[in-house]
């Protein structure tokens, strides 16, 4: 893009701009090459609401010349030909390119010449192929300080198996362009840098077509940008409850308390324990045609056959309570309320259940016995979680070992004998369990992690009489856990020993899950 002699700036979608060196001309830049906004507005035959709309979404580029806006003819030109505006890169980007061309190869995925794209949405493309052939779950890109005497710059890491990974490095003068142009691809304002965006983009990766959520962040040091990678056709095809690893006993029991046509069922855990994807799978089981089946979600992740799914809105008054009441309007046979937040939302939950309906929720809580607690403390009632409630599953993520790669090990002594020790307590005996014990070692299949994927540690409490009348007493957390055990549930540590002891994940990894408290 040419620029004058005063440098005058173009920002996409209205950055700033050095104002005009005189009444006819631009720097070196005609009249006739430079124009208001009513000149822009009357070449693109358009309103301005329109004009604005296609301004903030960045279909072309726009600068502030004091308190008025003025448009380079040669860019709406562009605009017109449907060719892309062009984004300033302050940098040289080739390195950027080559780093995530080699790790794309290196992963097994393909690197695709896209020339006739500019360089910065050519890297933006590259970042998501690099996400995809390292099955990651989210792709971070963001500002990172100087830990010494150097320049700061910018990392892009990539979730994997639920850990952070970094993978390339960049000038932090590339920053900048790289957040516009993920804005320019994901449909959020590019001039917009002091508030939060959010925004969509689809991605074809050969046959499959991505779904990417992408937030955007101001942060002190610059923005920041976040984009979760969805595989809608993948979780419609292959999410079912024998799929995603549930120890065998609570999946069993689980599925018992699905074909209830009432009461509550929770699922536990902390964030990115695979909640959402446990009450997915577990709709897919009873949302039939002879069956009303209503979702609330904040966000609907995927949609699915047989469920009406409503995306909680709060800005416009739809709140988790506020639909599930409109929900229950519309005659449901079963209700899921994606997440319990508060106290309205809790209660009416368990009202919902014990006017005869199937609801399934989540909450967060590390285990199951705590989360019964915790609903007892938000609701403020500890007599209805007992009478509404009929089955808590707690649940968290394990690395599983990388099978190419994994070698015996022999665990510390004093971390296996705590294991073992809360394994007994928890429900199982270690002494009729394998001890094929593995390590990880780190290979190129895996990325030299020692992991690849990950497996469900669980546990799953149904609420008989005898624990309602813990509840109704006010028991605490261990005295409940030792009910249930007592009536053959498997605690999340004792699992967790089980999946090592199998050779499944490491006694490690475990521990770095569950946290040191393993009783």
């Amino acid at each position: 893009m040419a620029r004058g002699k005063e440098g005058a700036k173009a920002a996409a979608g209205g950055g700033g701009g050095k104002k005009a060196g005189g009444a006819g001309s631009w720097g070196n830049v005609t009249n006739g090459d430079l124009l208001d906004l009513d000149q822009a507005v009357a070449m693109l035959k358009t309103t301005r609401p329109t004009f604005y709309r296609w301004l903030r979404a960045g279909k072309f580029k726009g600068m502030k010349v004091g308190r008025q806006w003025r448009f380079y003819r040669k860019d709406l030109n562009q605009f017109l030909k449907g060719q892309e505006p062009e984004i300033e890169l302050t940098a040289d980007i080739s390195p950027l390119l080559a780093v995530l061309a080699q790790g794309i190869e290196e992963a097994g995925g393909a690197v695709s010449v896209e020339a006739e794209h500019p360089q910065s949405r050519l890297a933006a493309e590259r970042m998501i192929r690099l996400g995809i052939a390292l099955h990651a779950s989210d792709i971070h890109l963001a500002p990172q300080l100087s830990t010494g005497s150097g320049p700061n710059t910018a990392v892009i890491r990539y979730r994997i198996d639920g850990t952070l990974h970094s993978r390339a490095e960049l000038d932090a003068r590339l920053l900048p362009a790289l957040i516009e142009q993920w804005k320019a691809l994901s449909g959020c304002d590019r001039q917009e840098k002091s508030k939060s965006q959010d925004g969509r983009m689809l991605f074809e990766a050969g046959e499959r077509r991505l779904d990417l959520r992408v937030n955007f962040l101001p942060t002190a040091t610059g923005e920041s940008m976040t984009a979760k990678i969805l595989d809608p056709s993948e979780a419609i095809a292959y999410l079912s409850l024998d799929r995603i690893g549930l120890a065998t006993s609570c999946k069993e029991r689980l599925k018992k308390w699905i074909a209830s046509p009432w009461g509550m069922i929770v699922v536990s855990g902390s964030t990115g324990s695979g909640k959402t994807t446990t009450l997915y799978a577990s709709l897919k089981e009873v949302a039939t045609a002879g069956v009303k089946t209503i979702t609330i979600e904040d966000p609907v992740e995927f949609l699915f056959p047989w469920m009406s799914q409503v995306q909680v809105n709060p800005a416009s008054g739809m709140d988790f309570a506020t639909a599930a009441r409109a929900a229950l309007r519309s005659d449901p046979d079963i209700v899921m309320i994606g997440e319990i937040r508060d106290r309205e939302t809790c209660r009416l939950s368990q009202q919902i259940a014990l006017t005869g309906h199937l609801v399934f929720t989540s909450l967060h809580a590390p285990r199951a016995a705590r989360a019964l607690i915790r609903l007892a403390e938000v609701g403020q009632d500890m007599l209805m979680p007992g009478e509404a409630v009929k089955f808590v599953l707690a649940q968290n993520l394990v690395r599983r070992l990388c099978p190419d790669c994994a070698r015996e090990a022999k665990p510390q002594s004093a971390l296996l004998d705590s294991l073992r020790e809360a394994a007994r307590r928890g429900g199982l005996n270690p002494d009729e369990m394998p001890a094929g014990f593995l390590g990880p070692v780190g290979c190129a299949k895996c990325g030299q992690t020692g992991y690849r994927r990950r497996e469900a540690v669980s546990e799953g409490l149904e609420v008989s009489p005898e624990i309602a009348a813990c509840l109704r007493r006010g028991a605490d957390e261990a005295e409940i856990e030792r009910v249930a055990v007592s009536q053959g549930m498997v605690t999340l540590a004792a699992d967790g020993y089980r999946l090592a002891a199998e050779g499944v994940t490491s006694l490690e990894e475990v521990l770095r899950v569950l946290g040191t408290r393993q009783s």
